[in-house]
């Protein structure tokens, strides 16, 4: 079945079918696990509002999205280009 990861020179206890050690001795034993995650993420452009391309002289389109950000719907377009406050 299972036995112990860390032996001090003593035999290895094996586990039996209800999860206890057939030997009575005392378990000198380390148990350890590990995980690594990571994701990644893909910039399909920039969000600017009504105000910013107003403020930075670009053409305002007809139709505007609209998007949903900290629970407020906000309305604007994505451009590739980045300005401080997109």
């Amino acid at each position: 079945m299972s036995q112990c990861c860390v032996d001090h020179g003593q035999p290895l206890p094996i586990a039996n079918a209800h999860g206890t050690f057939a030997l009575g001795e005392p378990l000198d034993a380390a148990y350890a696990e590990t995980s690594s995650t990571y994701s990644t993420k893909q910039v399909v452009g920039y969000f600017w509002t009504p105000d910013l391309l107003k403020k930075h002289d670009k053409p305002m389109p007809k139709k505007l999205q609209v998007i949903s950000h900290q629970g407020q719907k906000l309305r604007g377009i994505t451009r590739d280009d980045f300005v401080v406050g997109a």
